[in-house]
């Protein structure tokens, strides 16, 4: 059975089930890891082994981490990566939802590398400091042009 679902740490979750009978359902749940929690012990009641794909954000990859801590196979998509047909412009997460799950159901998704919470802390490292520096440089510069329009040359 494939879900997907949409990581989005401000509005519910969306989530697409398509059981044998090919038809979608979509449903909601509060984002938070207990609600998860409890609506995927049901799913697994309900429907046996699950299968998970949501579409890579600025959320990071606890959702990822928490699925698979339960035993339930889950996949990362970037968004680019995910088929379009031509003129499809309509986004709504419930659509969304439903169109990511038949995606995966048939196979046509192609995951990306989720790094491990060590790799995933050291990205987060890297990338504050590129800020910091680009602040930086930035902060700098300010200061440079201000001393110069009243007077001071750097010698």
């Amino acid at each position: 059975h494939c879900f997907q679902a949409e990581e989005n740490p401000m509005q519910k979750k969306q989530s697409a089930i398509i059981p044998e009978s090919l038809s979608a359902m979509a449903t909601q749940f509060p984002n938070r890891p207990e609600a998860i929690r409890k609506k995927f012990k049901k799913l697994q009641k309900d429907y046996g082994k699950l299968s998970v794909c949501y579409e890579a954000g600025p959320c990071g990859y606890s959702l990822y981490w928490q699925l698979i801590g339960m035993n339930i196979e889950c996949i990362v998509v970037a968004p680019s990566l995910i088929p379009r047909k031509p003129g499809d412009k309509v986004k709504t997460d419930s659509r969304d939802s439903v169109k990511l799950a038949r995606c995966h159901r048939a196979g046509d998704l192609t995951p990306v590398w989720v790094p491990d919470e060590a790799h995933e802390s050291l990205r987060d490292l890297v990338r504050a400091r590129g800020s910091m520096k680009k602040e930086q440089r930035s902060a700098r510069h300010r200061l440079s042009k201000f001393l110069l329009k009243r007077g001071f040359h750097n010698k």
